[in-house]
C-alpha cells in the first residue's frame, strides 16, 4: 500500500479484504504504474468489474487503506500460525510440546513479514523464505539442527 500511495498522482489506495482487488483514487491515469507496483499478472479491471468494486466501496464494504491492513494481517497471522505450526511439526516429526512452542514464533515472524510488506517490501517470496529461516533459528532453543531445518523447509513450501 505504501508503494501505491507513493505513485505520483495517487491520492489514496485501498484493498479489499481478500487482498486481490485494489481501488486507486487519482487525478490522472496511473494504471501502468499501479500494475508495475503490484507485479506480474496485475492488470486494470474491466469496466464492469470497476463499476462493481466502486459500488462495493460506496455501500460501505470493507476496503482498507494503508495502516488498516495491519489489523487484517494480525488476524491472518493469528489464523495461519497454528496451521503452519501443525504442518511444520508433522513434517519435522515434532512432539506436541515443540509444536506448541513453535506456534508463537511463527506468529511473531509472520507479523514482522507483514509489517515489512506494509512498508513496501520488494520481494514478498524472499521475505517468506527469510521468515522461515528466522523461525528455524529461533526454534533452535528447543529443536536440534535437523528438526529446525525441517521446520524451515516445511514453511518455505507453504
Amino acid at each position: 500500500m505504501a508503494r501505491l500511495d507513493a505513485i505520483p498522482g495517487v491520492a489514496e489506495s485501498r484493498v479489499d479484504w481478500s487482498g486481490r482487488w485494489f481501488l486507486v483514487r487519482s487525478d490522472r491515469d496511473v494504471s501502468a504504474a499501479v500494475c508495475d507496483v503490484l507485479g506480474k499478472g496485475a492488470s486494470p479491471a474491466d469496466a464492469a468489474v470497476t463499476t462493481e468494486k466502486t459500488a462495493s466501496f460506496r455501500r460501505g464494504d470493507v476496503w482498507l487503506k494503508r495502516g488498516e491492513t495491519m489489523k487484517m494481517s494480525e488476524q491472518e497471522a493469528t489464523v495461519l500460525a497454528p496451521r503452519i505450526a501443525e504442518a511444520a511439526a508433522t513434517d519435522a516429526s515434532l512432539d506436541a510440546e515443540s509444536r506448541a512452542a513453535l506456534e508463537p514464533i511463527i506468529r511473531e515472524e509472520m507479523l514482522k513479514l507483514f509489517r515489512a510488506a506494509e512498508s513496501g517490501i520488494e520481494n514478498l517470496r524472499k521475505g517468506w523464505i527469510d521468515m522461515a529461516d528466522a523461525v528455524a533459528s529461533r526454534s533452535r532453543q528447543f529443536l536440534d539442527v535437523v528438526q529446525a531445518a525441517a521446520v524451515a523447509e516445511s514453511i518455505k513450501r507453504r
